[in-house]
């Protein structure tokens, strides 16, 4: 979205292959968009206003729902807070000195060795106690969930998920594996329906013990020191794509 001479335009680059922004750099009156494959789709919205241009673009992606209210509050994150005792004292100094605040973000430290799905039992002894005390006080508990699944035999996810062969292979049928937060890390395939109803349901024990939301991190999905290969092979709805291919053609539309 952007003005020019008092009156906003917009530009919907629909492309979701990867892709190279200059906005500029280069040459100050033109802005460049590549990709490396899919088609070219660009739209235009010449509205007048922003209101209006965000209204066209919404016309034509859809729209979300309005989430609750507390969600458009304000939330208090960084890396991060832990043990329990500073994430209560953390929310006792918002109440004291009368500043607003609706959500209390927990980063990675609140698990078992960053294995996602996991408390650390030492640092946060009692999550439901916890989300319950803060919610009393106006507070919601939102956790951090990355879509890494340590490589760690005995680990429930990690033995959930190879019994349920939900995660990335090479082409070869090799399982992939790179270096997340809590070391070597397998990667679900969530262009998988039943993947993501598997993923979805390890969400049950953290809405159980009171938390109110997830904060969904690294989702490219992120690896340390590089990038999933690009000849690695997706489901895509049973279609098949490569990680570097676009899903321009593919079975999205539901």
């Amino acid at each position: 979205v952007g003005l020019r001479e008092g009156r906003a335009y917009g530009l919907f680059f629909d492309n979701p292959g990867r892709a190279r922004f200059d906005l500029g750099q280069a040459q100050p009156d033109r802005l460049r968009y590549e990709a490396a494959t899919g088609e070219l789709c660009l739209y235009f919205f010449g509205a007048g206003t922003i209101p209006a241009v965000l209204e066209r673009y919404t016309q034509l992606t859809g729209r979300m729902p309005l989430p609750a209210r507390w969600m458009l509050g304000y939330h208090q994150s960084r890396w991060s807070y832990h043990p329990e005792s500073q994430v209560r004292e953390l929310a006792a100094e918002f109440r004291r000195r009368e500043i607003p605040c609706d959500s209390i973000h927990l980063d990675i430290h609140y698990m078992d060795g960053y294995r996602i799905f996991t408390w650390d039992s030492e640092r946060f002894p009692d999550p439901p106690r916890l989300a319950a005390d803060l919610r009393q006080q106006g507070f919601r508990l939102i956790s951090i969930i990355d879509p890494g699944v340590k490589v760690d035999p005995g680990y429930h996810v990690h033995d959930e998920g190879l019994a349920a062969d939900v995660f990335c292979k090479l082409p070869d049928g090799a399982l992939f594996q790179g270096p997340v937060w809590p070391g070597e890390c397998y990667v679900p395939d969530f262009t998988a329906h039943r993947v993501r109803d598997w993923w979805g349901d390890l969400y049950r024990p953290l809405l159980e013990a009171g938390l109110a939301g997830f904060w969904n991190d690294m989702n490219e999905p992120a690896i340390f020191g590089g990038e999933m290969p690009n000849c690695l092979p997706h489901h895509y709805e049973g279609h098949g794509a490569t990680h570097e291919q676009d899903a321009d053609n593919l079975a999205y539309q539901a």
